[in-house]
Order: structure tokens, then C-alpha cells, then sequence
């Protein structure tokens, strides 16, 4: 009997101890992410927020001095700490003064297990008044996943 209750005391604590280090290891899903944005995109100087819906697709919103934007990510990977992250997507976007553009990126994002988060992305941005044509587009995020 003696031997009986070792052995469930035993298993208890090797069954604890392994699901905390479980834990620790995969902390919670990455589902949030706001901070500075600065390029030559919309809204040049602002701040964005991204929500993540799915593992591998999201949602941003930013608003800046001049002018917003909104749109729509799709990454090649789930979304994750200390993964090299590679998107695409499409943004409408505008500057007051200027008008209405879309934006098709083409980006990196690195999120650290802090949570900081880094965010680069190029591609056109074709706007609306068809006298402004196409013309390329760079856009620096800094901000926190959570």
C-alpha cells in the first residue's frame, strides 16, 4: 500500500512539473499588436493596431497625422514568438490632401518573446486619381504583440 501511494505521489508531481514546463514553453497565442508606424504609406506617421483572427491572417487598422488606413494580412506562417514571419495583403488607404490609394505589401515581421514586435513591408501603392499612377511604398512598424 505504501508502495501504491509513492508511486501516485510520484506521478502526480512528474505529470505537474512536465505541464508547467509545457506551459512556459508555449506561452499564449499571439492575438493583438499595436504601435508606431512610420513610412511613406498611410498613414506616414501614426499608430496601427492589429487584431490576428486566424493563425495565419489578420486585420490592421492606423490612423496618423494626415490620414488612415485599413486592411488585411495573410502570413505564410502562424502567427508566433521568435518565428521569421513573411505576409502579403491589401490595405485602402488615405491622406487628406491627396486622396485614396490601395497598397499591396510584401513584408517581414520578427516578434520577440518579450513581445516586442517588428514589422517591414514594401510594394505599389496605386492610387485612386489615375493622374498619380503607381508608386512605391515602405512602411516601418514598431509596436506589442500580446
Amino acid at each position: 500500500m505504501r508502495k501504491t501511494v509513492l508511486m501516485l505521489v510520484m506521478i502526480t508531481i512528474v505529470t505537474i512539473s512536465s505541464g508547467q514546463e509545457s506551459i512556459q514553453d508555449n506561452p499564449k497565442p499571439i492575438r493583438n499588436s499595436i504601435g508606431l508606424t512610420l513610412g511613406n504609406g498611410d498613414p506616414w506617421i501614426g499608430l496601427y493596431y492589429e487584431k490576428i483572427l486566424l493563425p495565419n491572417w489578420g486585420m490592421e487598422f492606423a490612423v496618423g497625422l494626415i490620414g488612415g488606413s485599413v486592411g488585411t494580412k495573410v502570413y505564410f506562417m502562424k502567427v508566433e514568438r521568435q518565428k521569421h514571419l513573411l505576409y502579403t495583403g491589401l490595405s485602402e488607404g488615405i491622406l487628406l490632401l491627396i486622396g485614396g490609394r490601395h497598397y499591396i505589401p510584401l513584408g517581414y515581421s520578427y516578434i520577440w518573446n518579450n513581445g516586442f514586435r517588428f514589422n517591414v513591408d514594401a510594394g505599389p501603392q496605386i492610387f485612386h486619381d489615375s493622374k498619380d499612377g503607381i508608386m512605391p511604398g515602405v512602411n516601418l512598424r514598431f509596436g506589442k504583440a500580446f
